[in-house]
């Protein structure tokens, strides 16, 4: 099968900051290798210390190795920092300030973005298992082409994955429109227990891990040192003296960190969605507000019902790029409504496409006929704007059926003429 842009577009990105990441480590283990030592750890290095004569007592030295490096540069990137390891010099120290930064604000996050991943995954897991016990309604039944008959299903509204609350009929049909949130206990210990759930496996695991690592190590100071760890703290209190417990300690540094920085970034997400499930709940079970209602009117000829339903996602808070959802969100989308329904039915089918796509090959062809780019450009403008004035001009004029129906056959085009005017104008002001 093969693969779409999109989606090579979005692989060649992961490999390229893969790359990138493995490349800054690379960088950070090269320079620690090259310019820092530790304390003779190494049977070759306390050997060949004894045997020189005119040695200092205190004074054996040897160069970081690999696993030192790396230890020391994910341990540095991570900011747990223990302190067994820290640059000697003025110049190791500027370089590890100018690596530090660039560490966690590019390197972390994106090694965070891949544990968030997996923690995400968890807890659909979890919520799909606890799901299982709720027993509002998932799937509402409702009429798409006005004739009375339910021909279409969707999601109820207000309903995720879990627990949820109670069932509500918003218009009396028998049947639950919109499910409630839950209560904030639930909601809150159903999206965060699955990832503290994980990371108390975890950590047990790498204490367990960490016992035969270190000599001397017992279960319950390997528990403390990998929670100190997790949550950045990092006193330095346990050493970790072996090349197998720091090697592992980058891992579970990186691990751990990055579940810290997603449970900090979800548990502000939880708080914006839970204010958004409360405040659509607001909207929809409790009594109208009259004000509110009337005050989504633009132009004093009652609320219809694009400006109900823009108007309760504005109320909302409902975001476009960053950006509260105004009526100048909506005007490009209502555009390209009407020039694809080639029909001006007020609905889009299979023939409008085809047709749509007949009139855009034509004007293709007869653009490539103008030689003069400008002039191109310009006609091609001024055809898309016909397009939609068209379309617009048909739409509005079928609304004044009612009127043309009351009148002889020629004042009725006299009537729509001048009425169409104003309609255009309305619209206008409301989009």
């Amino acid at each position: 099968m093969a693969l779409s842009a999109a989606t090579k577009s979005a692989l060649l990105t992961r490999l390229l900051i893969f790359l990138a990441i493995v490349v800054y480590v690379a960088v950070g283990v090269a320079v620690f290798m090259a310019n820092e030592s530790k304390p003779c750890e190494s049977d070759a290095a306390l050997s060949a210390f004894e045997d020189d004569d005119d040695a200092d007592a205190e004074g054996c030295e040897e160069a970081l190795t690999f696993v030192d490096a790396l230890y020391m540069s994910i341990i540095t990137i991570s900011t747990v920092g223990y302190g067994d390891f820290t640059p000697s010099s003025s110049g190791m120290r500027v370089f590890t300030v100018i690596y530090v930064l660039f560490g966690t604000s590019f390197t972390f996050y994106h090694l965070s973005g891949a544990v968030g991943s997996v923690l995400e995954a968890w807890q659909g897991f979890c919520l799909s298992l606890v799901d299982m016990f709720d027993k509002t309604t998932k799937v509402l039944k409702v009429d798409s082409t006005g004739d009375g008959k339910a021909d279409r299903e969707i999601s109820v509204a207000g309903r995720s994955k879990g627990l949820s609350g109670r069932e509500v009929d918003l218009n009396g049909d028998g049947q639950a429109d919109f499910v409630a949130p839950p209560r904030a206990a639930i909601f809150y210990v159903q999206e965060l227990l699955p990832a503290f759930i994980l990371m108390a496996f975890f950590q047990l695991a790498s204490a367990a891990i960490f016992v035969p690592l270190v000599p001397g190590l017992d279960f319950g100071t390997a528990f403390y040192h990998c929670m100190i760890t997790a949550t950045t703290v990092g006193y330095g209190d346990v050493t970790l003296t072996t090349q197998g417990a720091r090697i592992f300690a980058a891992v579970h540094a990186i691990i751990s960190v990055s579940w810290l920085a997603q449970l900090l970034g979800a548990v502000s997400d939880l708080r914006a969605v839970r204010k958004q499930q409360l405040a659509r709940a607001e909207l929809l079970i409790r009594p109208l507000d009259v004000d509110r209602i009337t005050g989504l009117d633009s132009n004093g000829d009652g609320v219809d019902q694009l400006e109900f339903v823009v108007g309760m996602l504005m109320i909302l808070g409902v975001e476009i790029c960053g950006e509260p959802l105004q009526w100048g969100d909506v005007v490009p989308f209502v555009k390209v409504f009407h020039r694809l329904d080639v029909s001006k039915t007020g609905r889009i089918d299979g023939t409008d496409l085809e047709l749509y796509a007949k009139q855009e090959a034509e004007k293709r062809k007869e653009l490539k006929k103008i030689k003069d780019p400008k002039k191109r450009l310009s006609e091609a403008v001024n055809a898309r704007d016909k397009t939609f004035a068209a379309g617009l001009k048909a739409t509005l004029s079928r609304k004044l059926t009612g009127l043309g129906d009351a009148l002889d056959g020629g004042d009725v085009v006299a009537a729509a003429s001048k009425v169409t005017v104003d309609e255009e104008q309305v619209v206008a002001s409301k989009i």
